[in-house]
């Protein structure tokens, strides 16, 4: 592996968006290389000699293994912003990892559970025994409170809405901390 140059003093978002350039010059160069990868014997080789050529094909592989060092380099330094810059939210302070964390997964779940406060299984139970039994319909026996339920709903949506925003922000101002 070759060294790789220190990263240059950038924002987090600066950070974010050379990580999807290298990917892309990656991409591209992929397809350089299946193209300089081989020629038919009839062909003549495309920089004069086999030797140019091959020294070319050699110069694209290291390139693509130097990008791939740069981007686990940019990698590691945004995972270490992430995780050591601080941010508030309704007075509670989380790292950058945290909220990407509620973003991605954990909100959905928090949103999920308290929507499975739901008696709508248990009046459908009630239907089904009413059209079989010939005894008194039985009622519903909640074990939650429904404007509690809407009230926590309500505060969650707020905090993943807000992230975004937040987020935003955070990456324009915040210097990429170098591993």
């Amino acid at each position: 592996m070759a060294a790789v140059e220190p990263l240059q003093p950038m924002k987090m978002v600066e950070a974010l968006k050379r990580l999807n350039l290298v990917l892309k010059r990656m991409e591209a160069q992929c397809g350089r290389v299946t193209d300089s990868a081989s020629r038919m014997s009839v062909e003549v080789p495309p920089l004069g000699s086999d030797d140019a050529h091959i020294d070319k094909l050699k110069s694209l592989v290291q390139s693509n293994l130097d990008l791939a060092e740069e981007y686990l380099a940019l990698k590691r330094a945004i995972d270490k912003t992430n995780l050591s810059t601080l941010v508030t939210i309704d007075d509670q302070t989380y790292t950058i990892t945290d909220l990407l964390n509620w973003k991605r997964k954990v909100g959905a779940f928090v949103l999920k559970t308290f929507k499975s406060l739901d008696d709508k299984p248990t009046h459908l139970k009630i239907q089904q025994w009413a059209r079989v039994s010939g005894d008194p319909v039985p009622t519903v026996v909640r074990y939650f409170d429904e404007t509690a339920k809407f009230q926590e709903l309500d505060k969650w949506q707020s905090f993943l809405d807000q992230i975004n925003g937040k987020l935003e922000v955070v990456n324009a101002v915040t210097d990429l901390i170098p591993e």
